[in-house]
């Protein structure tokens, strides 16, 4: 059986690849990037040492609805210590920490689409600069946004730039947003591949 190869008009917008399902001859279709979906990024205030004690206490991580408790104490208060257990949590959050002018700062980063938004909220009056959400020291540095495109027209909302659920046998994978600029995505059946299998046919 062959294989059909998706086609691309431009793949600087998005390339694709094809899955089981995928027909050589009729399918045809122009896409439109409107927008990429984004992670939800914050960032704390400059900390002069990553390993001093930043206060002990609790913190609660609340993704897309879902809350997660983060425990700061003897053996993790520390600015490491505050990601380490962020990564660990599960939530889907992730925490790094990154070298700045006079110390360093940490990042959150979200899972990608509107959906995945988060929170980090505490009662503790020392971790108020590492939360973020009704107050906090954190610094919102993007949204969370879904894709957003059309497909002959027809406009779709996802929450990753990975889209295999809209067109059949193609998984799709947007690259930057192209407002106003169609591309033409197809499938067709290689010609080396069409000689490879005739040759095949014809040894035997």
């Amino acid at each position: 059986t062959l294989r059909s190869t998706p086609t691309v008009s431009d793949e600087s917008v998005l390339s694709a690849t094809s899955r089981a399902g995928l027909s050589a001859d009729s399918f045809a279709a122009t896409v439109v990037v409107n927008q990429l979906a984004r992670a939800q990024t914050n960032y704390s205030a400059v900390v002069a040492d990553r390993t001093a004690a930043i206060g002990a206490g609790t913190m609660t991580l609340t993704v897309g609805g879902v809350a997660k408790t983060i425990t700061i104490g003897a053996t993790n208060n520390s600015l490491d210590g505050l990601a380490n257990a962020i990564n660990a949590s599960g939530a889907g959050v992730t925490a790094s920490i990154i070298a700045d002018e006079g110390g360093h700062r940490m990042i959150l980063k979200g899972p990608t689409g509107e959906a995945n938004s988060f929170t980090l909220e505490t009662a503790t009056p020392e971790l108020t600069g590492f939360s973020y959400g009704s107050g906090g020291g954190m610094t919102l540095g993007q949204s969370a946004a879904n894709a957003q495109f059309t497909i002959d027209g027809i406009s779709f909302s996802r929450a990753s730039n990975i889209v295999d659920d809209v067109v059949p046998g193609m998984s799709l994978t947007l690259k930057k947003a192209a407002p106003g600029q169609p591309v033409d995505i197809g499938a067709s059946r290689p010609l080396d591949m069409i000689k490879q299998t005739v040759g095949d046919f014809v040894d035997v």
